[in-house]
């Protein structure tokens, strides 16, 4: 090959992360999809595993079971286990474990909340 040919084909490592990030979803409509999760997370589990079954079934391994239970009992620690094990560093990094500890704070929060409402 020739010089010429081969400088036409070299993409810099910049032009490479930005053809990437082209390729890559929205992340405002990320941002958006977690504030919807925060707000009505069985709506928004839902929905995702309707339009990408590979999202809640896959920290799962195809059991049906456990995001049905995650679906009634824990919603926003079963999205947030499944937005953990999606991320690069998985459940095992910190960003992981503390997904999983706000999704968990947060239904704790709202069971915490009705049987304060209840006793008034």
């Amino acid at each position: 090959m020739s010089a010429d040919k081969e400088s036409n084909n070299f993409k810099p490592y910049g032009a490479f992360i930005a053809s990437h990030k082209e390729q890559t979803s929205n992340p405002t409509a990320m941002c958006l999809i977690a504030l919807l999760g925060l707000l009505a997370p069985r709506i928004v589990l839902i929905l995702l595993w309707v339009f990408n079954s590979g999202f809640v079934n896959g920290p799962f391994d195809n059991v049906l079971i456990w995001p049905i239970l995650g679906l009634f009992l824990l919603p926003t620690t079963t999205l947030a286990y499944c937005l953990a094990y999606s991320l690069a560093g998985g459940v095992q990094s910190f960003s992981g474990i503390f997904l999983l500890a706000v999704g968990l704070l947060v239904d704790l929060g709202a069971f915490g909340s009705g049987r304060g409402l209840a006793k008034r």
